[in-house]
C-alpha cells in the first residue's frame, strides 16, 4: 500500500507547526524599552542605596545592609534587572507592563527613605503588579 503524498505532507506540516509553536517565550526585543527601563532600574537602585547609607537605617544588621548595598550598586543593579521578565517583556500584556513599571518607578522615587523603610511601595497597585510580573505570577 502506497503512502499518499498529501497525507505525508499534512503530517509533516502539523509536526513542524507543533515544534515551532512550543518554543519558549523569549519576550519581545525592544531596544528602546530596554534602555529606558534600565535607566529607571538604576534610578531606583541609586535611591535605595542612598537610603541604606543614612543613619536611620542602622537598625538593619550590617551584613544585610552590605548585601543590599552591593546589590544596589549600578553594575550589579543592571545585571539583576537584565534577568527580569519586565526587561525582556516576557509578560502577558506589554503595554500594561511598561505603564506599570514606569508608574511604579515614579512612585518609588517620590518616596522618602522613611516611607521606603515602612514598605510604602505595598500601597501602589502598579508596584504590586510589577512585583507579580517580575516573579512570574501575573
Amino acid at each position: 500500500m502506497k503512502f499518499p503524498f498529501r497525507l505525508f505532507l499534512l503530517i509533516f506540516l502539523a509536526t513542524t507547526y507543533f515544534f515551532v509553536s512550543c518554543k519558549p517565550n523569549k519576550g519581545i526585543d525592544d531596544p528602546i524599552w530596554k534602555e529606558e527601563s534600565q535607566k529607571m532600574a538604576i534610578s531606583i537602585c541609586q535611591h535605595l542605596n542612598s537610603c541604606l547609607e543614612q543613619k536611620d537605617w542602622e537598625a538593619i544588621p550590617e551584613k544585610w545592609r552590605g548585601l543590599a548595598q552591593n546589590r544596589m550598586q549600578e553594575g550589579n543593579c543592571q545585571n539583576e534587572f537584565r534577568k527580569s521578565p519586565i526587561f525582556f517583556l516576557k509578560v502577558p500584556d506589554v503595554t500594561i507592563a511598561k505603564e506599570a513599571y514606569t508608574k511604579c518607578t515614579q512612585f518609588t522615587l517620590a518616596l522618602t527613605c522613611e516611607q521606603l523603610k515602612s514598605k510604602s511601595t505595598i500601597e501602589s497597585k502598579d508596584c504590586l503588579l510589577v512585583n507579580s510580573l517580575q516573579s512570574g505570577n501575573p
